[in-house]
């Protein structure tokens, strides 16, 4: 018997697919805007560093 008490592993999801599917694309884009402007800052900070050096 598994966590979810049932025998043959398969868990009754209330939530619907599609829900599923918008809550994780919206979660991997916005993953992916934060990197992408983190990776935008990081250049910026390194150009000012070499316009000093």
């Amino acid at each position: 018997m598994d966590a979810l008490g049932r025998e043959d592993g398969k868990g009754k999801y209330t939530t619907p697919r599609w829900v599923q599917v918008w809550f994780l694309v919206r979660s991997r884009a916005r993953w992916k805007r934060k990197y992408q402007d983190l990776k935008i800052q990081a250049k910026r900070l390194q150009n000012r560093v070499n316009d000093v050096i």
